[in-house]
């Protein structure tokens, strides 16, 4: 008898690079230091990160549509995103002081997460992932990595599911790694609700 083998529930991790003109680039790089600098920001022992409950500055709102907008892009070619209302929250910086990470960590009732680099080199922190899920029992061949880390690149944009705890690793750059996250809820838009009942119920 054969057997049919099917993906369950796959995770989606997608990387891409942010084409900005430069007076953009210019108005991002100003932007930074006004954030971060603020009253919203809070000082840390591995660097700096900004209050999510208050909001960036105009320039950085601006980023934070057009990741929306590359998020739905490229997503909708894998998942049905046209069947959801995709939301941005959250958004803030975080600032990783050379020779510190960006603790674990995972956003809550989330569905998928954003980082963009908006300061580092080729030595600064990489975008790290651990599942905790994968090794719950003993094989020697795991299908999947149980950790993945992206490495850094100025103006690189990662999109990764919330469910997946993330960090930053140790930043081994003589600059800060400075990053634009944000997340998104994705609630099925009423007509999809409606139709995935009736199938349901079939």
């Amino acid at each position: 008898m054969s057997y049919k083998v099917t993906h369950m529930f796959p995770n989606y991790l997608f990387e891409g690079k942010l084409e900005l003109p430069q007076e953009v680039e210019d108005l991002l790089k100003e932007s930074i230091p006004e954030n971060l600098n603020s009253g919203i920001s809070i000082d840390t022992h591995f660097g700096k990160v900004t209050d999510k409950g208050q909001p960036l500055s105009k320039h950085l709102k601006h980023l934070q549509l057009l990741v929306g907008k590359m998020f739905t892009d490229e997503s909708n070619k894998v998942m049905e995103v046209y069947k959801r209302n995709v939301e941005i929250c959250n958004p803030y910086l975080i600032s990783v002081k050379p020779g510190h990470i960006y603790p674990m960590n995972l956003e809550k009732e989330r569905w998928y997460n954003a980082c963009v680099f908006l300061q580092t080199t080729n030595k600064g922190s990489h975008l790290y992932f651990e599942d905790y899920s994968n090794k719950i029992y003993a094989s020697p061949n795991l299908l999947q990595p149980e950790t993945i880390a992206v490495a850094p690149e100025k103006n690189k944009i990662v999109f990764w599911p919330s469910h997946i705890p993330w960090g930053m690793t140790v930043n081994e750059s003589s600059v800060d790694t400075i990053c634009f996250i944000c997340s998104f809820t994705a609630k099925m838009k009423p007509k999809y609700l409606r139709q995935l009942g009736k199938n349901v119920r079939r």
